[in-house]
């Protein structure tokens, strides 16, 4: 099946991947990935998120990222976010809108030297009416037409034929996403004890209030980069992740 897909993806990309340029494993894995799948099967509808490491055990270069949305439910909708390891700002980001397009590829590049590791943040965001399985591609390359490695994510939120809803005690919307100088927090819940919290990848507590109902928040001055929104209600935790692009 695989070996099909790859045919299809050919008549767009012309590349060799034979002699791998990158080692690639899920952030906590020790397992190599590089050319193959990562599979996801959850009930969980409200988004979720996979870090790629992408250790570079080529050729110091400019790298740029290549999406392919081989096999997904049109209402799905997914962004991802490219940086080399310990850059503070979460690297480049991009959001839904940006990526209109399959293949796409990212406009930036990120310089990886030789022993050095990228992050590639990719985030899925199912159709909460739509169950079924999603199957994306990302190449990693010079160019996009001249990718050097790859890695499949295909994700299902289907469990045995049954579609399985859990009905949260509250929710948590936060748009839009990416953010530029004002974010809208929506919460609803019948707790009045609700509270709100805004970290930076670091961990570091940029904003906090208690909130109910809807809150528009000014980020004209949060650094650009990737930010946890953070709810706690009832004793319940309720996160989302967003990216600050000014």
């Amino acid at each position: 099946m695989k070996k099909n897909l790859l045919l299809i993806a050919g008549l767009f990309f012309t590349f060799g991947i034979a002699n791998a340029q990158f080692d690639i494993n899920v952030e906590g894995s020790s397992s190599e990935i590089s050319g193959a799948d990562h599979t996801i099967n959850t009930l969980n509808v409200n988004g979720l998120e996979v870090d790629f490491e992408v250790h570079n055990v080529g050729n110091a270069d400019n790298y740029k990222i290549t999406r392919s949305r081989l096999d997904v439910p049109a209402s799905w909708t997914d962004y991802l976010c490219w940086g080399e390891e310990g850059d503070q700002t979460g690297g480049n980001c991009y959001g839904a809108s940006q990526m209109n397009g399959s293949p796409w590829t990212t406009p930036d590049v990120i310089n990886l030297g030789t022993g050095s590791t990228g992050i590639l943040l990719v985030h899925v965001d199912p159709d909460d009416n739509v169950y079924g399985t999603a199957h994306y591609r990302y190449y990693i390359g010079r160019t996009a037409d001249n990718p050097l490695d790859s890695v499949d994510l295909i994700v299902s939120t289907s469990q045995l034929g049954v579609k399985v809803i859990k009905s949260p005690s509250a929710t948590l919307a936060v748009y839009p996403n990416p953010v530029a100088d004002f974010m809208n927090v929506t919460v609803n819940t019948n707790s009045t004890d609700n509270v709100l919290r805004i970290t930076d990848v670091l961990g570091k507590e940029v904003y906090e209030e208690k909130i109910s109902g809807s809150k528009k928040i000014d980020t004209e001055a949060f650094k650009n980069g990737v930010y946890v929104v953070t709810l706690t209600s009832n004793g319940t935790t309720y996160t989302k992740r967003i990216v600050v692009k000014h």
